[in-house]
């Protein structure tokens, strides 16, 4: 009999789309391949988004058009980050088959479009590559990010959320890569890969703006304000972004943070 094991998990952000559902793109941040049944799926969803009544995760052998199994269907409540939790159990993890996993959102008008799915590939070990994306998190000695597309000899650039291409567009008001990788450059609301004016610009609009307007990346808003995504953190990124800077961003979002 197989020893249990720790959950893995999966973060989803849902964008909005023009029929006021959801689309989300799924984004683990660790992965048990071959081991558990259990999972505990977590995924967030953007200040001033349409009422959803229900949100679907679905498990196949292949992604989407293929329809899929059902494996949760609920509204559970969000905590404080806004982050929306629930477990699941997906039997052919356990038996180590590969499987996709993605999240639909449901309202009044109807189920959205489904997210991009996540393979959860055969036999990932978390304790060395934590997002199952297939770069190591160490995978070089001392501190080695990989640049964009490099997977050998270096380091995961964003080690607890999925950026396979290992793409590095750039840090904070520069377009040189930084290190850190695009899927987990916290502060960078507008989804681009860098920190800059617009990010401010999207994330006033989103907290502030009436209607408020989704941002790209809602999962990426905390920069070292109080926990979850608030005015503060918007005054952090203005301030950071001044010249000269008066403030500092901190690698302090979800995607940049352990499970």
């Amino acid at each position: 009999m197989q020893a249990p094991c720790a959950p893995f998990v999966i973060r989803l952000s849902a964008l909005a789309l023009a029929a006021a559902l959801f689309v989300a793109d799924a984004r683990p941040a660790a992965a048990q391949g071959g081991g558990p049944a259990d999972v505990t799926l977590s995924w967030m969803q953007p200040a001033g988004s349409a009422p959803v009544t229900q949100f679907r995760v679905y498990s196949g052998t292949l992604p989407p058009p293929s329809p899929g199994s059902v494996v949760y269907t609920g509204l559970p409540a969000a905590n404080a980050q806004g982050v929306f939790s629930a477990s699941v159990t997906i039997d052919e993890i356990a038996q180590g088959i590969p499987m996709y996993v993605w999240l639909t959102a449901v309202n009044a008008s109807g189920e959205s479009a489904p997210s991009n799915a996540n393979l959860y590939p055969e036999g990932c070990d978390p304790s060395v590559d934590s997002d199952c994306d297939g770069i190591p998190d160490d995978g070089a000695a001392g501190n080695l990010p990989c640049a964009t597309g490099q997977s050998l000899n270096c380091d995961d650039n964003c080690p607890y959320w999925p950026n396979p291409g290992q793409e590095d567009s750039g840090g904070i008001n520069v377009a040189a890569p930084d290190g850190i990788g695009n899927a987990c450059q916290c502060g960078d609301v507008s989804g681009d890969g860098r920190v800059n004016g617009g990010d401010a610009i999207v994330l006033y609009r989103a907290l502030m703006g009436t209607p408020p307007v989704p941002m790209a990346r809602p999962e990426l808003c905390d920069v070292g304000s109080t926990v979850g995504c608030n005015a503060g953190d918007f005054i952090i990124l203005k301030r950071a972004l001044g010249n000269p800077p008066t403030a500092t961003i901190r690698q302090n979002c979800d995607p940049a943070l352990a499970p």
